[in-house]
């Protein structure tokens, strides 16, 4: 029996685009049910938390804006985002709590052996804690003002002398950047169990429960063995700006491809919800 090319092809078309239907139902299906209720959370964000993608403005065939979710941890200067390289590894992220989430975390006899072991455990999702402006925030600005403190007191005892003149401005552009321009989103614990943490954290202006990807890693020292975490990134790294508020964006543009030259202080609010499969939507945007 000869195949009707015309009739196959149109088939083809039927089925391919039956699949992008389907997939957009479910797609808006999913969207609907995230934000149907009461949020889990709502937190007023800015640019220093919800950063302008890299080289906007450059690709003007690219309608769409999606920010950057900047994320910390205290115990490090460098920022995660969404499933990057970027990852972190706080100190509360230890052993114990790596087998609080799940992971099997065997002692090896060597080297080669403690290698394979955390190698075979896979990352694992889990709802990461992130506080918004509170007290691990708090706690960096402090720690940079004492060391700003410090290097004042070796100045003074040390007056004239180039190399702590410059060890004060390090501290005091450090200080400055924590004041005004350094993200105040901080991962602070993680779980399992997001009504459990919920009712740990119950502030919902202050504490956002978001998916994230977390692994082991594993390091040996003589005789001693060491387990940390790592948090690999978030599920959801940005938060899509909808296109009736893409507006306030546009004057920014030029001033981005600037940003490394001058260091500015943020320009605009975010008040963001996140629902209740932890993936956030804009409510609405301001100009600062």
């Amino acid at each position: 029996m000869k195949l009707d090319y015309k009739i196959f092809k149109g088939k083809i078309f039927i089925a391919g685009l039956a699949i992008i239907i389907v997939t957009n139902i479910v797609a808006l299906a999913g969207v609907a049910y995230n934000r149907s209720g009461e949020p889990d959370a709502v937190v007023e964000l800015t640019e220093r938390e919800l950063g302008l993608p890299y080289r906007y403005g450059m690709n003007k065939e690219n309608t769409g804006l999606g920010l950057r979710i900047n994320c910390r941890i205290e115990d490090a200067q460098r920022y995660f985002y969404g499933n990057t390289n970027c990852w972190s590894n706080p100190s509360w992220l230890n052993k114990e709590k790596l087998i609080e989430l799940g992971f099997q975390l065997q002692l090896q006899g060597d080297k080669t052996a403690g290698r394979l072991a955390f190698e075979k455990e896979l990352p694992r999702e889990v709802f990461l804690v992130l506080q918004y402006d509170g007290a691990a925030h708090q706690r960096v600005v402090s720690s940079a003002e004492e060391e700003l403190g410090e290097q004042q007191a070796l100045l003074a005892n040390n007056p004239g002398q180039e190399e702590f003149e410059k060890r004060v401005e390090d501290a005091a552009k450090k200080l400055n950047n924590e004041q005004h321009h350094n993200s105040r989103l901080f991962a602070i614990d993680a779980g399992l169990d997001r009504a459990r943490l919920r009712n740990t954290y119950p502030d919902t202006s202050q504490y956002i429960l978001m998916q994230a990807l977390i692994r082991p890693t594993w390091s040996r020292d003589e005789n001693e063995e060491e387990w940390k975490g790592t948090i690999t990134g978030l599920l959801i790294g940005t938060i899509n700006i909808p296109l009736e508020h893409r507006a306030l964006f546009e004057p920014l543009e030029a001033a981005q491809l600037r940003r490394n030259q001058n260091r500015q202080t943020p320009r605009y609010t975010v008040r963001v919800a996140f629902g209740k499969r932890a993936e956030p939507w804009v409510i609405t945007v301001g100009k600062l």
